[in-house]
């Protein structure tokens, strides 16, 4: 588990990330974990005014499960209350997650990178399925799920910006030693050019958190407005 132990933002004396941004419970998953919750608070109030009774109920359902999806993430996300309550790990986590903690995500890349690389294409190319959808002439209330909102298209730039060259050089080179060095290499030319000079992974994640926060914000009003 990670404490904060003397860390700080401008502690000249330490090289590499900062565990008091970017390690557990540090500034960055901090705000993931509001973020989610805003997004919890945001899909229950869709629910509550998208009433079965006027609405599509396959979408209704869909709806719910979508809430108990973010859900789930809300809980691995906080390894289900460990992070805050700092319980020991029970045996079978202690065996089988990489980090010895409580939640699935760390047991499988099944559970870890399937659900990673589904939430990059939701949070990434939603734009783009919007307008192959609407071609083929869809519901509105499919539309208005998958893009409430076009202003929604910035930060799914922002995260292919920050993808994109970290995705293709990882294809052409093995990683690098992220060992200190003190003059310029290829390290240090690598982790400029795919922005592995911050925690990378834990950015995307940041961006997915955001993104799936702003998008219960837009469709909350898409459904307030038809209410």
């Amino acid at each position: 588990m990670f404490t904060q132990e003397k860390y700080n933002f401008f502690l000249l004396s330490k090289s590499g990330f900062n565990p008091f941004i970017w390690n557990e419970n540090g500034i960055i998953e901090t705000l993931q974990v509001f973020f989610i919750i805003g997004t919890l608070f945001n899909v229950f109030i869709i629910l509550k005014k998208n009433n079965l009774k006027h609405s599509n109920k396959f979408f209704h359902y869909f709806l719910i499960f979508y809430f108990f999806c973010i859900f789930y993430y809300f809980l691995e996300e906080i390894s289900w209350g460990q992070h805050y309550f700092s319980w020991e790990t029970w045996d079978f986590f202690i065996k089988y997650n990489n980090q010895k903690e409580t939640n699935i995500h760390n047991i499988s890349n099944i559970f870890d990178q399937l659900p990673r690389s589904l939430l990059l294409i939701w949070c990434s190319v939603s734009f783009i399925l919007y307008e192959f959808i609407k071609k083929k002439g869809i519901k509105n209330i499919i539309l208005d799920f998958i893009l409430p909102s076009k202003d929604l298209r910035f930060i799914s730039y922002l995260l292919i910006f920050f993808f994109i060259p970290d995705f293709l050089l990882g294809k052409l080179f093995s990683d690098p030693d992220y060992t200190q060095t003190f003059s310029i290499n290829f390290t240090d030319i690598y982790n400029f050019l795919t922005f592995n000079f911050i925690r990378l992974s834990e950015y995307h994640e940041f961006i997915f958190t955001f993104y799936i926060f702003w998008h219960s914000i837009f469709y909350k009003k898409v459904i307030l407005a038809k209410n």
